[in-house]
């Protein structure tokens, strides 16, 4: 699930070779003797008695802020020996309740190092108050454990055991807002299509309606009488509100006026299901008593009743609008909406169908039943093309905006995600309590959730089959670039080598060799025909994009080359080292360099009017520097010296830039170079950003993840946990304005569409 942007992202470490004592000597933190004690004792742990009596029983570091900032340390110094340890502490668990903090800091400390729980067996354990977040658990035993309090958010279940599990004040997902509401009231929920509002209704014959983003109850209504309330459903444009209760009112409620219609039939039983057209010209009702009243919703009046129906409880209308279902107990009824005639009938027995949805904007209608089938059948050639078997009863279906996923849930806790074109499960998420009602965001990146308790959840939706992964290098990746065309993309890397890659059909092109040192930064000429790169080997090297040869090597520098920049429309090319050198590309002489300076220049990017640069050295200074001149104009201090850490906006107005230090981005106007704005971001490192080519998004990565931020309004509106390492590289297509490209310190290199 998506992260809140309000939520401190996790920091994740790798292990890194065996516990030395040394390690403890270099390490300059306050925390020092308490992390060496833990280390440790941790050793000794080998037995229920000394994990009881221990200092690591007595501490939840989950629990403890000021305990917590130790984790970084442990994490980063764990052996596999001391995980075994850990994992055994958690095992011990299961015979007493006395270790419990002892359980809760081994499971946090192993997820916080990525350890793998995956075919595990934990069941029985006591696991209370830990983060888990995160995780990927595949084929993982937790039957009968005790997860009490603990954070399962942003994780993941693949055919794992969560049976007779104990999941009180688990986290599942992000609690959006837990309703102050009589739990017996929530029996039914729905979910607007804008997804901005959820409606919950049930015993009391009281109806609320809430805005998510706002966590408020902004609308709430008595129905007449002490009647449950059955049934909720959303107009397709969120201004109607249809409710039906069991004492056969139906009310249609328009969220915009607050006005209130109660709509009346000569039918006198409970209103079971109702349902809006596409075009939201039409309400369908069904009853209990075997009626189904179509309503023109501009007059407020029947127009037809339909009684060739046995017990219906669902009536639902395909997105293409061509036709009607209704479905009974036992059998399923197809309606053409221009003559309201059944134009085809499924029997479904000895199966009682559940739920239904459709796909393909109406091509297909899927349905689930009690016996654990969910069936797929073609609309227009009226027969079944998919059944698949579960494992639960399915009461509730939901599809993805983009049709690619079903989302299914049954009696029980657990929501599974079913992918279309591979036919198979490709998620599971866990909530609180029984879901009692479901929907996909406007985007389809996430998923929400709502449960008999009265909680609204929101999964992150697996978007790792939206990227295409390059493995191509076998250490960190420093540094990426895109061709000012689009047409192919390099990376540069700690193993000395550039490598071209084809945005097209994702090929390696070609390997540029010579560097003997690792690669600082690259830089592609404007025209695309020429490569830049400068190295750790204190070299700068020109490169034919076309032969993959190299033109030149230049080294003229005392230190490493740290900055490559091509001038835009000239033919000069500008680096950085122990100072800033401008070199004119048909003769290669220097046309202009300042004076050396105790720093290196870590980064170099050109507004796109050419009038400006901007610099950034390894003191995290900043510098706008007039090109024509070479006058420094402007000065900031504490900013990030990633050489991917500054962006100018497509049309040039305005520069964005990280202050690591401070979690914000600063955008300041080029024209005056004065602070526009500043975009909060809670995290522990934020190392580069870029700009989309019609400059509507910022991308940003925070440490192993990409924040996506509306650069109108400032907010995170998407988050992707991409990499395994630091996101150090990240730049978006110079011509088509959802993709990107990000390099990391895990060794890949991958294309994002989002």
């Amino acid at each position: 699930m998506a992260q809140s942007k309000n939520s401190k992202p996790k920091n994740k470490y790798r292990a890194s070779g065996n516990y030395s004592i040394l390690y403890l000597s270099k390490l300059k933190d306050i925390n020092k003797a308490l992390s060496q004690k833990i280390i440790i004792e941790i050793c000794s742990l080998k037995d229920i008695t000394s994990i009881k009596y221990s200092f690591f029983n007595h501490i939840n570091f989950n629990l403890d802020p000021q305990k917590s900032n130790i984790l970084p340390f442990l994490e980063k110094y764990l052996t596999e020996d001391l995980k075994s340890v850990l994992f055994s502490i958690i095992l011990f668990s299961r015979e007493t309740n006395e270790i419990d903090t002892a359980s809760s800091n081994a499971a946090t400390i192993l997820n916080r190092c990525n350890y793998s729980f995956s075919n595990k067996d934990l069941h029985g354990v006591r696991i209370l108050n830990a983060d888990l977040s995160g995780n990927m658990f595949i084929k993982t035993n937790f039957k009968d454990s005790n997860f009490k309090a603990t954070n399962f958010s942003k994780s993941s279940f693949y055919y794992s055991n969560l049976e007779n599990c104990h999941l009180e004040d688990a986290k599942f997902g992000i609690e959006v807002f837990n309703t102050n509401l009589d739990k017996s009231l929530m029996v039914v929920m729905a979910f607007s299509n804008c997804g901005k509002y959820a409606a919950i209704g049930g015993g009391g014959a009281i109806l609320y309606v809430l805005e998510i983003k706002t966590e408020k109850i902004i609308w709430n209504f008595k129905i007449q009488g002490d009647w449950n309330i059955l049934t909720l459903a959303f107009s397709n444009n969120s201004v109607f509100l249809a409710s039906g209760s069991r004492n056969s009112a139906l009310y249609l409620l328009n969220l915009e006026t607050g006005e209130s219609i109660c709509l009346s039939s000569q039918d006198n039983h409970s209103i079971l299901s109702v349902s809006f057209s596409p075009d939201d010209k039409i309400l369908a009702s069904c009853s209990k008593s075997g009626y189904i009243c179509i309503w023109d919703i501009k007059t407020s009046s029947c127009i037809k009743i339909i009684q060739e129906i046995l017990n219906p409880n669902i009536v639902v209308f395909s997105p293409c609008g061509k036709y009607m279902v209704a479905s009974s107990t036992l059998s399923l009824k197809i309606f053409k909406t221009n003559t309201w005639e059944i134009y085809y009938f499924i029997n479904s027995w000895p199966n009682k169908v559940k739920t239904l949805n459709f796909l393909a904007k109406g091509k297909f209608l899927v349905f689930g039943t009690d016996k654990h089938v969910i069936n797929i059948w073609h609309l227009d050639e009226a027969k079944k093309i998919i059944e698949i078997a579960g494992d639960i009863t399915v009461s509730i279906i939901e599809v993805s905006k983009n049709g690619e996923i079903l989302a299914f849930s049954g009696k029980g806790k657990s929501i599974w995600l079913w992918s279309i074109e591979t036919q198979q499960i490709i998620n599971k998420f866990i909530c609180s309590r029984e879901v009692c009602a479901m929907s996909f965001s406007p985007c389809g990146r996430y998923l929400l959730s709502g449960n008999d308790d009265g909680k609204i959840n929101i999964f992150e939706i697996d978007i790792q089959n939206n990227y295409k992964k390059f493995e191509g290098h076998q250490d960190p990746i420093s540094t990426v670039a895109y061709s000012p065309t689009g047409e192919y993309f390099i990376s540069g890397n700690l193993d000395k080598k550039i490598k071209i890659w084809s945005a097209k059909t994702y090929e390696l092109l070609g390997t540029l060799n010579g560097h003997t040192g690792y690669i600082a930064s690259v830089s592609i000429s404007p025209c695309g025909l020429m490569i830049a790169s400068g190295s750790s080997d204190r070299t700068l090297r020109i490169w034919d994009a076309k032969t993959y040869s190299e033109i030149i090597s230049i080294n003229d520098s005392n230190r490493y080359v740290t900055s490559v920049c091509f001038v835009p429309n000239e033919n000069s090319i500008l680096y950085g080292s122990n100072g800033i050198v401008l070199r004119d590309l048909e003769n290669f002489s220097i046309i202009k360099a300042t004076e050396a300076f105790n720093r290196h220049v870590k980064g170099l990017i050109f507004s796109p009017n050419k009038k400006y640069f901007v610099a950034i050295d390894d003191t995290d200074l900043l510098e706008l520097i007039n090109f024509e001149s070479f006058e420094i104009k402007k000065m900031i201090y504490n900013t990030c010296s990633n050489a991917n850490s500054v962006s100018f906006s497509p049309d040039g107005e305005f520069l964005a830039f990280i202050q690591s230090r401070m979690n914000k981005i600063c955008i300041y106007k080029v024209e005056d170079f004065q602070l526009n704005r500043e975009i909060k971001i809670v995290s522990e490192w934020l190392l580069s950003l870029s700009f989309s080519c019609k400059g509507n998004f910022l991308g940003v990565s925070s440490e192993n993840d990409i924040l996506l931020v509306n650069f109108d309004t400032n907010e995170i509106c998407g988050e992707i946990n991409c990499h395994n390492r630091w996101v150090k590289g990240l730049v978006y297509h110079p011509k088509i304005g959802n993709i990107f490209l990000s390099g990391s310190y895990d060794c890949t290199l991958k294309i994002w569409e989002y």
